[in-house]
């Protein structure tokens, strides 16, 4: 049998462990690829069908899935068709992405304050772990649903320049 109080902690701990990547993974500076440009670098960094949007010099914006991509031109395939765009002409490239890390953060910090409420109850129930259950339950539920809304959320970043 677990203790509430350990319960506690090791749902702090859970917690603490879900943030830590977030702040250790940090990404160094943009170093180019010898013979691509630096949006070309980008381009290669990406898997190919990412939603990508792409604001040129000589079409405006362009928004669909890579295809292609070569030192010198890049592909994107639209509903309407394909496009090939060389990279001279792009002036900032966007990738989609979406806030699912969000929405298991946030979906763990409502589940840790439900399992609070729900096991410091001050009424003496008769099965404790049965608060606990319930308690343990529901915090998973709101990640489950938190990193679900999350990522059905999309968001544009962009990747260049940076």
């Amino acid at each position: 049998m677990i203790s509430p109080s350990c319960c506690r902690v090791l749902l702090g701990l859970s917690l603490m462990a879900s943030v830590a990547p977030r702040v250790v993974s940090q990404t160094p500076d943009t170093i180019v690829t010898p013979g691509w440009s630096p949006i070309g670098t980008e381009l290669n960094r990406m898997k190919l069908s990412s939603r990508i949007r792409l604001q040129t010099t000589t079409t405006g914006r362009q928004e669909g899935r890579l295809f292609f991509r070569t030192a010198d031109s890049v592909g994107l395939r639209r509903p309407e068709g394909e496009v090939h765009l060389p990279l001279l002409a792009v002036d900032s490239l966007w990738i989609r992405r979406h806030y699912m890390g969000t929405g298991f953060l946030v979906g763990a910090l409502v589940g840790a304050a439900a399992y609070v409420l729900i096991t410091s109850s001050e009424e003496d129930s008769e099965i404790p772990e049965l608060d606990n259950l319930a308690g343990g339950l529901f915090w998973a539920g709101s990640v489950a649903l938190g990193t679900v809304v999350g990522r059905l959320i999309p968001r544009w970043k962009r990747v260049h320049p940076n």
